[in-house]
């Protein structure tokens, strides 16, 4: 699930509910161009009518949410990069409508080869985290 984060002292932080329009006048801090959180971003603000360009484009999770912690905007994340309790880290997760954005994964491996050791644990470790079920294709 994607969430929309702000630092934990934003006044954003204190509202109980948000549309999305209500962010457009705060700074937009972005993952790279071709990330796929990005995207996702992008394709609900254009689903929602709202024109929000990003004010900053960083490379990692931790440099967004380092970002957004200093006070330079608001992000949208994948919740899964987050603490279990986000103002530890001294991030807050916003209540805004529409959110959290749900996204599919999808896995695709040869069926005529064996998958290593490494690519199964993965799988598993993906199945068990996210409560997925392999759909073999034929």
């Amino acid at each position: 699930p994607l969430v929309v984060i702000a630092a934990a002292d934003h006044a954003l932080a204190r509202r109980q509910r948000l549309k999305l329009a209500d962010l457009t006048g705060e700074p937009l801090l972005v993952r790279e161009a071709g990330s796929g959180t990005r995207a996702a971003a992008e394709q609900a603000f254009a689903e929602q009518g709202v024109l929000w360009p990003p004010r900053m484009a960083l490379g990692s999770n931790e440099a967004v949410k380092h970002a957004v912690r200093a006070g330079l905007g608001l992000a949208v994340l994948s919740r899964h990069t987050l603490a279990a309790d986000p103002a530890s880290e001294g991030l807050a997760l916003l209540p805004v409508a529409g959110f959290p954005l749900r996204r599919q994964w999808q896995l695709v491996w040869r069926q005529d080869r064996a998958l290593s050791l490494p690519a199964r644990t993965l799988l598993d470790d993906l199945r068990a985290r996210l409560q997925v079920r392999a759909r073999p294709r034929r």
